[in-house]
Order: structure tokens, then C-alpha cells, then sequence
């Protein structure tokens, strides 16, 4: 084979070879930005979704710890009203001088 056949081969397989490496290349562009949208949007639905699953959880939470909360509150207040109540009721009137069993006096109440 002569010298400018093989340079003209070489020359067209070069080129071929350039080529084919710039379509695999735009074409893997291509796909690449318009493959990652429908992901991306399928993700962020996910993500939304999750947010707002959490969200209401939160607030039944909350909602419920709320009402455990009143309940403690009002049983406290019910309670300290009827210790009140009851001591009204049962006020005892002590001697003026209490003394022990040995006979010290201890004091005015």
C-alpha cells in the first residue's frame, strides 16, 4: 500500500472515531438532563408528601399531649379544691396547752 492511502485511511477512521465519540457524547447529554427531571420531580412529591405525613403526626401529637396535660391540671386543681374543702370542714380546735407524756408543755397552738 502506498504512503497516501494509508494517511488518507487513517485520516477517515480518525474522523469516523471523532464522530462517533461526539454523538455518544451528546447523546448521553441529552438523556442525562432531560432523564433527571422526571426523577427529580418524582422525589420531590416523595419528599412532600413524607413532610406532610410528618406534619400531621406532629400535630395529633401535640394535640394529644395538649389534652394529657389539661386532664393532669384540672385532676391538680380538683384535688387541691377538695383538700381545701375538706380541711374547712374538719378545723380542729386544740387546747391551749398541749403537754406531752413526761408533762413539758410544748407550746400554744
Amino acid at each position: 500500500m502506498s504512503h497516501k492511502i494509508r494517511h488518507r485511511l487513517l485520516l477517515i477512521n480518525a474522523r469516523m472515531l471523532r464522530n462517533i465519540i461526539a454523538v455518544i457524547g451528546i447523546s448521553s447529554l441529552l438523556v442525562s438532563c432531560s432523564g433527571g427531571a422526571k426523577d427529580e420531580s418524582k422525589t420531590n412529591e416523595d419528599s412532600l408528601k413524607k413532610a406532610n405525613e410528618q406534619r400531621q403526626l406532629d400535630s395529633i401529637a401535640k394535640v394529644h399531649e395538649d389534652s394529657i396535660a389539661k386532664v393532669k391540671a384540672d385532676s391538680i386543681s380538683k384535688a387541691k379544691k377538695d383538700s381545701i374543702a375538706k380541711t374547712e370542714l374538719h378545723e380542729l380546735t386544740l387546747p391551749s396547752h398541749v403537754q406531752t407524756k413526761y408533762g413539758v408543755p410544748v407550746g400554744d397552738f
